[in-house]
This record gives structure tokens, C-alpha cells and sequence, in this order.
């Protein structure tokens, strides 16, 4: 990295998934079920890299799929 480069404060959900070596559309699931903190800038999602650092982290982040409601209503 360049010194003259600065470390972004937020990245995008492709960047994200980079990051974390995941899918975008696993970095969807995450952002859907609540598990990363999002901002918005303008149209656009951006995730703060203290969310990245805090799931790359994480020693395991469980299933990445969203749980459908009828799964929920049947483990109960």
C-alpha cells in the first residue's frame, strides 16, 4: 500500500466480500439477517470496516443462509 494511500472508512459489498473471502450474495445474507451493520450513501450500501474486522474476527459466523419464517414456526 502506498503511503499516500488512506484506509477507507467504508467499503462496498463486493469489497466486503473480497475482504472476507465470501460471496456477495453471502455478504447480502449477513447484512439481511442483521449480523453487519450497513450505511447508506446516497443509492449505494457500504459496509464500515470495523464491521469487516469484527466478522474477520469472529472464529465462526454460523450458517450464512437466512432462516426462512416456516423453520423458525417448526423448531419451535
Amino acid at each position: 500500500m502506498n503511503d499516500n494511500t488512506a484506509t477507507p472508512l467504508l467499503v462496498s459489498r463486493k469489497d466486503c466480500a473480497t475482504l472476507l473471502s465470501l460471496s456477495v450474495r453471502s455478504i447480502d445474507y449477513l447484512i439481511a439477517d442483521k449480523r453487519i451493520k450497513t450505511r447508506r450513501v446516497g443509492g449505494s450500501v457500504r459496509i464500515p470496516m470495523t464491521e469487516v474486522h469484527r466478522i474477520a474476527r469472529m472464529d465462526f459466523i454460523g450458517s450464512i443462509r437466512p432462516v426462512k419464517t416456516q423453520e423458525v414456526a417448526n423448531a419451535a
